[in-house]
């Protein structure tokens, strides 16, 4: 099982490779334009240092680059993994919403904070 604690000692690589053991991440991604299964590459352009790449010549998105985001919980989401990670496990150990924004002052904005409060909030109704 995933220990949220520990996430600031990995690597992004160590990160999103735990991820998707544990579900968290979409371990596969078939390509949207030519249903051929993509490859998860390294990836310089992004925060993540991984996506997914269509790798059929005859595709129209040979070469493209998919998100490892996508279609997850993180999706849309522009901060670090890791500090999304911290501020769930904040939230699960019962911390008021002012007590974790006061936490991540200068880290992580308040609006982010909210965002992923209200999303996490989201899942359960």
């Amino acid at each position: 099982m995933l220990n949220f604690r520990k996430v600031g000692e990995w690597n992004r690589e160590t990160l999103i490779e735990n991820l998707m053991e544990e579900g968290f991440l979409k371990n596969f991604k078939i390509c949207n334009k030519c249903n051929n299964p993509t490859t998860l590459v390294n990836y310089k352009r992004n925060k993540d240092g991984k996506a997914w790449r269509c790798n059929s010549r005859a595709c129209q998105w040979f070469k493209k680059y998919f998100s490892v985001r996508e279609g997850s919980f993180f999706d849309g989401m522009d901060l670090e993994i890791a500090s999304v990670l911290k501020i769930v496990a904040d939230f699960g150990t019962k911390r008021t919403r002012k007590s974790i924004v006061d936490a991540y002052t200068g880290e992580v904005s308040e609006r982010s904070v909210d965002r992923i409060l209200q999303k996490l909030k989201s899942l359960n109704s």
